[in-house]
């Protein structure tokens, strides 16, 4: 900021030092100067775009003044080459400008990212956690017979054997199957 006060005081400085030559005209350098001023108070305040109107500005009055016979070639080309470097400056403030206020908002953009991922980190941790202890815990499952039940000591269909010598038949009353012998 300080390059772009310090090349509007250049314009200024070249205006005043031509406003020391006799053949120039007071009313005319009074009048750049005014713009001088305008452009080195804007530029100061960090106001670009008006810094750069006022030098658009005395660009204008400049020219007029010397399509009206009142600016020399000689001083028009050091005032013009002194807002030159100006416009110059400008443009660069103006740029870093842009860069900083573009860096800024990446800046805005990475932290919200980055919130973003340690927020969605937080909610995998505690799915997993959550997912974790109701492994921790798993109930017995209910058991239901598949098979038919295990047979009962003595062996055979209903606790009994075929071998059996009380020769009962099937329904223990002397009359079954076992009377054939």
């Amino acid at each position: 900021m300080r390059s772009g006060v310090r090349a509007v005081m250049a314009v200024a400085a070249v205006l005043f030092l031509s406003a020391c030559a006799p053949a120039y005209d007071q009313a005319t350098a009074a009048a750049l100067r005014g713009y001088v001023v305008d452009a080195s108070t804007a530029s100061a305040a960090g106001d670009w775009k008006s810094a750069i109107g006022a030098l658009d500005e005395l660009g204008a009055a400049l020219t007029a003044a010397r399509g009206a016979g009142k600016v020399d070639d000689t001083r028009f080309g050091k005032i013009v080459d002194a807002m030159e470097l100006v416009r110059q400056d400008l443009d660069k403030q103006i740029d870093t400008e842009i860069a900083l206020a573009e860096a800024a908002a990446d800046a805005v953009e990475r932290q919200r990212l980055l919130d973003e991922q340690a927020r969605l980190q937080q909610q995998i941790t505690e799915l997993q956690e959550q997912a974790s202890s109701e492994d921790e815990y798993v109930p017995e499952p209910e058991v239901e017979p598949t098979e038919e039940p295990a047979p009962v000591e003595g062996g055979g269909r209903h606790g009994r054997d075929r071998d059996d010598d009380t020769n009962d038949g099937w329904w223990g009353d002397g009359g079954g199957r076992g009377d054939r012998d």
